[in-house]
C-alpha cells in the first residue's frame, strides 16, 4: 500500500511540473556550441552539417555561442557570461582546413583575444588557441562588454574554415583551456567557474566533402531521411513528398 501510494504520489508531481512547464533547475553549465551559416562552395544542411563541394581556398563560416543552462527563468536575478578562454580544433587527418576565430564586437573587452593561429593537433593544419593550459595567451578570449545585455544564450564570435587540401571529412570543435580560471559565468545571479560548474562544447560540427554532382542526390537523400522520421513522429502517416 505504501508504495503504491509512493508512486501515485511521484506521478502527480510529475504531472504538476508539466502543467507549469518548469523543469528543476539542472547542474550549472556553460557550452560553446558551433553553427554552420554559410559556404562558398556547397550547402548548409543545418547548424551542425555542411555538404562542401569546393576546393583549396573555398571556405565555411559557423557562428559561435555561448549557452548558459541550469537556470531558473522565473528567478529575477540574470544568467550571463563573464569571460571564456579556448581553442577551435579540426580533427586529425581527413578534409584538411585552417581555423581563423573572429570575436563579435559585444564580447571583445578587456583582455579578449582572437586565438593565435597554430597547428594544435600535428595535422599541419592550423587551428586556434593554445596547448597551454597554464598561461591565457594565445587562447581564443571572450570577455563580456560593459554595455553588452546580459543573457543567456548568446552569439560570441564567428570562426571560418579554409579548405587547404584533400580529405573526405572534418569535424570542427571548441575545447575548453582546462584550468580554473578558464571561464566565469553568472547563474541567477551567482558566479560559477569550471571548479563549480561544467564547461564545455556541444557536438561538433561536421563539414563532408560531396563532389558537385552528387549535391542534389544527397540533398535528396537528406530529405527522405527526414520524411520518414516525420513517418515515424506521426505514427505512420505518409509524408506528402512518398505520396507523390
Amino acid at each position: 500500500m505504501a508504495i503504491r501510494v509512493s508512486l501515485t504520489t511521484g506521478f502527480l508531481c510529475c504531472v504538476a511540473a508539466l502543467l507549469v512547464g518548469r523543469a528543476p533547475a539542472g547542474e550549472p553549465a556553460l557550452t560553446v556550441d558551433l553553427r554552420a551559416t554559410s559556404t562558398t562552395s556547397g550547402t548548409i544542411l543545418d547548424p551542425k552539417h555542411a555538404l562542401f563541394t569546393g576546393g583549396v581556398g573555398d571556405t565555411v563560416r559557423f557562428d559561435v555561442w555561448m549557452i548558459i543552462s541550469g537556470y531558473d527563468p522565473g528567478n529575477p536575478n540574470p544568467s550571463f557570461l563573464d569571460y571564456l578562454h579556448g581553442s577551435f580544433l579540426t580533427s586529425f587527418g581527413g578534409l584538411a582546413g585552417d581555423l581563423k576565430a573572429q570575436l563579435v564586437p559585444e564580447y571583445a573587452d578587456f583582455i579578449a583575444g582572437n586565438g593565435l593561429q597554430q597547428d594544435l593537433d600535428g595535422d599541419s593544419d592550423l587551428d586556434v588557441g593554445s596547448n597551454n593550459d597554464a598561461s591565457l595567451a594565445n587562447f581564443f578570449r571572450a570577455y563580456l562588454g560593459k554595455d553588452t545585455p546580459r543573457v543567456p544564450e548568446a552569439k560570441i564570435g564567428v570562426l571560418t574554415w579554409t579548405c587547404r587540401g584533400a580529405g573526405a571529412e572534418s569535424l570542427v570543435n571548441f575545447r575548453p583551456r582546462n584550468a580554473a580560471d578558464a571561464a566565469d559565468w553568472y547563474v541567477n545571479g551567482v558566479s560559477y567557474t569550471p571548479a563549480e560548474g561544467v564547461f564545455g562544447s556541444a557536438e561538433p560540427a561536421h563539414i563532408s566533402l560531396l563532389p558537385e554532382p552528387s549535391l542534389v542526390l544527397g540533398c535528396v537523400i537528406l530529405l527522405v531521411t527526414q520524411c520518414r522520421r516525420l513517418h515515424k513522429a506521426n505514427g505512420g502517416a505518409q509524408c506528402k513528398s512518398e505520396r507523390e
